[in-house]
């Protein structure tokens, strides 16, 4: 068992790079070889600290947003949203046209997440009941995807994460925890993943903290049986260990800057309405949309669900991602993202990152 934990998530991504490659066992697996380590429990005692930034790591913050927008908003279709950001993402699908794992439609099923809310609103502060269901067995069996895809079909997309508890510690510390079958430190338990359940983590922690006031935003943690790294992609992690003491210094710094969306039962079609102007934006021949009507359509969004846009680092994010949907679309918005207000955990990532063509503040 390992327990590897730190203020930001740089920090315990660094720290896992160091323990996989240190104490891993080494064996061949379908994506070829692979360096693992078992029963892990990562913990980010700042969950507000989801930037993921580490000399020699490539990871694409905007992206990261992208898809947590679209995973809130409950979609799997990959087109033509998701699939702009992750080109990839057609390589995990069964039916070339979504993913059968995708988190969001599984978040929303049974109105999970409201009901989360209410629970502890019924059952106290303390309530040891809120567990939210990932993992479902009438889709992710093996009978259930042959039955879907034909028979000896494994499925391609098989959800890696498997449920979600929600709980307070101590007095005042509300928790998340997530519990993972198996996560690749790279590209999903190291990068997409604690960025979108941390996402989730703090909108649940707002939505609480209305009934009572006292609580503190406490420790987002991810339990994994099998925390891996590929041989393709053990280079990145080699570069980054290598710089080890440089990043030592980065994956200290700390975000304090909140995330502040709508009521919780607003949540799937708030994040829907931005998902599809932004969809709109990836989609359309006219150039005017892009430049002049996606910011203001996205902040009258902001408005209509009366969630604020100064002092809340998910007007950012989504200002970020409409300034990188227009510079691959080969379009420059006139207000450069005002960043000035935004700790150093957050700017650097953005400053630093090969895949921003466009201006910022700072």
């Amino acid at each position: 068992m390992h327990l590897i934990s730190g203020s930001t998530v740089s920090n315990v991504v660094l720290q896992a790079f160091d323990t996989i490659v240190k104490k891993g066992h080494y064996r061949s697996s379908r994506n070829g070889g692979c360096t693992s380590i078992f029963d892990v429990t990562f913990e980010v005692t700042n969950p507000r600290s989801r930037h993921l930034y580490l000399l020699g790591r490539k990871s694409n913050i905007f992206a990261l947003i992208a898809e947590t927008f679209w995973v809130m908003a409950g979609e799997d279709k990959l087109y033509p949203y998701l699939t702009f950001f992750l080109p990839r993402a057609p390589q995990y699908s069964d039916d070339g046209e979504t993913w059968s794992g995708a988190y969001g439609p599984r978040f929303y099923n049974e109105n999970q997440l409201a009901s989360m809310v209410d629970l502890f609103k019924r059952d106290t502060l303390y309530t040891r009941r809120a567990y939210t269901a990932i993992h479902d067995m009438y889709r992710d069996s093996t009978w259930a995807i042959e039955d879907r895809f034909g028979a000896g079909e494994l499925g391609k997309d098989r959800p890696c994460n498997l449920g979600i508890n929600f709980y307070v510690e101590g007095n005042d510390q509300f928790c998340t925890k997530v519990i993972q079958r198996s996560g690749d430190i790279i590209f999903g338990t190291g990068s997409i993943n604690p960025f979108e359940f941390s996402f989730l983590h703090e909108l649940m922690y707002n939505e609480v903290k209305k009934s009572y006031p006292e609580v503190k935003l406490g420790p987002y943690r991810w339990h994994v049986t099998n925390a891996h790294l590929y041989d393709f992609s053990r280079a990145q992690a080699d570069e980054a260990l290598e710089k080890f003491e440089a990043n030592s210094i980065w994956s200290w710094l700390e975000n304090n800057i909140p995330l502040i969306g709508p009521d919780v039962d607003k949540w799937r079609p708030f994040f829907k309405d931005l998902v599809g102007q932004m969809s709109e934006a990836i989609e359309t021949d006219d150039p005017e949309y892009v430049c002049g009507t996606l910011i203001p359509h996205l902040g009258h969004t902001f408005v209509e669900y009366d969630v604020p846009l100064e002092g809340n680092l998910l007007w950012s994010y989504t200002q970020l991602v409409a300034h990188y949907i227009a510079s691959k679309r080969e379009v420059t918005l006139s207000n450069p993202v005002d960043l000035r207000k935004l700790s150093a955990e957050v700017q650097v990532p953005i400053i630093k990152s090969t895949f921003r063509k466009f201006d910022i503040l700072v």
